[in-house]
């Protein structure tokens, strides 16, 4: 589950979650934004672009 609904530090845990257990496994397929490539080149080579906000 990507977000915790109960108790403190909920977003750091669901933050934590998300990475081990749907993007690491996924790297191959998953373009990350800025660190892999453009925006631009992304979009044309990968399904999903994920990005820190």
């Amino acid at each position: 589950m990507l977000f915790w609904t109960l108790g403190g530090n909920q977003v750091g845990k669901g933050a934590i979650s998300g990475w081990r257990e749907i993007i690491v496994p996924r790297l191959d397929e998953i373009g990350l934004w800025p660190f892999d490539a453009s925006l631009a080149d992304l979009a044309s080579s990968k399904p999903v672009i994920v990005a820190e906000t």
